[in-house]
């Protein structure tokens, strides 16, 4: 394919696929040792959090603008693209910011993301494009990676791409996909299983992701009052600072008795089951002994 490489999906109205993995925040780590690079989304307050999302965060980019959108435009047609300069990778790393239209929640938005070309000798042929998925990073327009200087997961994708140029397997669909859990509901009963409080916040944005799909749903019958209440104040109010927010809250006071039986939850359910549809080629699944 072309010489183009890794792309970081995610911003604008909601954030969708690409650039990286879900990173977890150990709980232990104290707010001195905590950095600014890499996939750390979650915190152990909103302090902290406020301080990881003040040191990784960008300023709003021209290529950002709305202008210029079409309202009928086919997923995937490109609005505009700049060269960029300020993320934190290695030297010889090609950045290019997009705008582009694409198709969630059945609706037709806008999202940005960043192109990136390795550094080094292209193998024959050009780049692969490899796109890369990455994990929750927040529901506010600041929390998308491409947002971020470390682009959320830093330059790991570098790595697989080049190493997909190197092999040059022809079974390789192009996208890779990291993360713990097939099913939506996978993850989350994970999430509740292990109770690690400062976790909740990614129980908080699979809730955000329900209500935005169905806007008619009731929080008070999904939530408690006490999570309702930080939800209300803090879920938009930054990345990690939003996560932050969460982690005093047992796990278990977050949702009322009988959640389960929502008739929103069970339709978002059905619609978030990639792990018992049909796969069309081989498929790279990557996996860690620290995945919940």
């Amino acid at each position: 394919m072309s010489k183009t490489l890794a792309l970081d999906f995610g911003y604008v109205l909601r954030t969708t696929s690409a650039l990286v993995a879900l990173g977890f925040f150990p709980a232990a780590l104290p707010a001195q040792q905590v950095l600014a690079g890499g996939a750390n989304l979650f915190a152990p307050s909103p302090h902290v959090g406020r301080e990881l999302g003040v040191a990784r965060a960008l300023p709003v980019a021209s290529s950002y603008a709305t202008e210029g959108l079409k309202a009928n435009a086919d997923p995937g047609t490109l609005v505009r693209s700049e060269p960029a300069t300020e993320y934190a990778l290695p030297p010889g790393v090609t950045e290019v910011r997009i705008l582009y239209h694409t198709r969630t929640a059945g609706n037709v938005d806008a999202v940005a993301a960043v192109v990136l070309v390795p550094y080094g000798q292209a193998p024959p042929g050009g780049w692969s494009l490899l796109a890369w998925s990455h994990g929750t990073s927040g529901v506010a327009r600041e929390c998308a990676p491409s947002r971020i200087k470390s682009l959320f997961y830093s330059w790991e994708t570098l790595g697989v791409a080049q190493l997909e140029g190197t092999i040059q397997d022809p079974d390789f669909l192009g996208t890779v996909a990291l993360a713990g859990a097939s099913d939506l509901e996978d993850g989350l009963d994970s999430v509740l299983r292990v109770k690690i409080p400062v976790l909740n916040g990614l129980v908080a944005f699979w809730v955000y992701g329900v209500k935005t799909v169905y806007p008619e749903l009731d929080l008070k019958d999904l939530l408690t009052s006490k999570a309702l209440a930080i939800y209300n104040a803090s879920v938009e109010d930054g990345c990690s600072a939003a996560s932050g927010a969460f982690a005093p809250l047992s796990t278990d006071e977050i949702f009322l008795p009988g959640w389960k039986k929502n008739e929103y939850f069970r339709e978002f359910r059905k619609r978030d089951q990639p792990g018992r549809g049909a796969t069309y080629g081989p498929l790279l699944l990557v996996g860690g002994g620290d995945d919940i």
